[in-house]
């Protein structure tokens, strides 16, 4: 297998050699929108409404950027051909694309030629091995003292990298319990998401997520929606309170990455019986049904896992 690719500012490029200089203002003021794919058997996943929510972003922050959507697409798909393993069809990639503001002008004086947006496309090996034992043993989330940032501040429709407050939340959420993720709330005590995806409660045949208006629009949680829809679960959307989140009969978290985890515990408190529940194995098994691979399965075997 060749050293992996990337794709930087129009030019494909090894890997080590995708790197931003000091003066890009990603790196000055974190001004930076992104997107994440992943792949079952090696092909991108609900790719175009990832690349949807890519352009709300970049409206929301008014990057502009010459790649539409069929040339990220066609990207990728090199990126894929060059950085998947043949003899592991079933070890899948995960993809990121990023855009920063590009350089900031005063910190670059003339060092770099072009003054727009600086665009990455780059895979990464999925790491199943963070969440492996989570489909059985479940996620604990934490709620930690820090809130989420308000709306009126920062619109949570745009995927961006300024997160300084979730690395500070994830590290408080560990260091009360090992493993733990962090469940931010809003300023009004209600939960939100975490740093990597967003939640859902399970009150009898009734799924429901927190407002769009309050939480990043997670494509695999409408993908949830969705799957609810045709297993005669009823999905909705409403303020959820910590007491009601508790009492509820199941917890999950859905994400790119792990596509969906049960929450077995919040701080103290178990979550129904303290294992992974009905619903959340439904969904799991519905999942795995549409990608035509057993997602828990493939984890549990390091990214060979076995069709489904």
């Amino acid at each position: 297998m060749s050293d992996p690719i990337a794709w930087l500012n129009g030019a494909f490029v090894p890997l080590s050699d995708a790197r931003l200089p000091v003066w890009d203002l990603g790196v000055v003021q974190g001004a930076t929108v992104t997107d994440m794919v992943r792949t079952f058997r090696q092909r991108p996943y609900r790719l175009e409404q990832h690349l949807g929510r890519l352009r709300r972003s970049l409206a929301s922050v008014g990057f502009e950027i010459e790649p539409g959507d069929e040339d990220l697409a066609a990207i990728i798909a090199r990126l894929l051909e060059e950085n998947a393993d043949p003899d592991e069809p079933l070890a899948d990639l995960g993809v990121v694309i990023f855009v920063t503001g590009g350089p900031q002008a005063m910190y670059a004086q003339g060092l770099q030629d072009s003054d727009g947006p600086t665009v990455c496309v780059h895979t990464f090996p999925l790491p199943f091995e963070r969440w492996a034992a989570k489909y059985t043993e479940g996620q604990t989330l934490v709620v930690p003292e820090i809130a989420q940032i308000p709306a009126g501040i920062l619109d949570p429709q745009i995927k961006y990298r300024s997160r300084l407050h979730w690395y500070l939340a994830d590290r408080a959420a560990r260091t009360a319990r090992p493993g733990a993720a962090a469940l931010l709330l809003d300023l009004d005590g209600f939960v939100t998401e975490t740093s990597s995806g967003n939640l859902a409660i399970v009150e009898g045949d009734q799924i429901v997520a927190p407002p769009v208006g309050k939480v990043l629009e997670g494509v695999s949680l409408e993908w949830v929606f969705e799957l609810a829809d045709s297993l005669g679960l009823h999905p909705r959307r409403e303020d959820i309170s910590v007491e009601r989140l508790i009492d509820a009969d199941e917890v999950f978290v859905t994400s790119t990455t792990y596509c969906l985890l049960p929450v077995t515990r919040i701080d103290e408190s178990e979550i129904g019986d303290g294992q992974p529940g009905p619903v959340s194995r439904r969904l799991l098994s519905a999942w795995s049904s549409c990608v035509g691979l057993d997602i828990v399965g493939q984890a549990r075997n390091g990214g060979k896992g076995l069709p489904k």
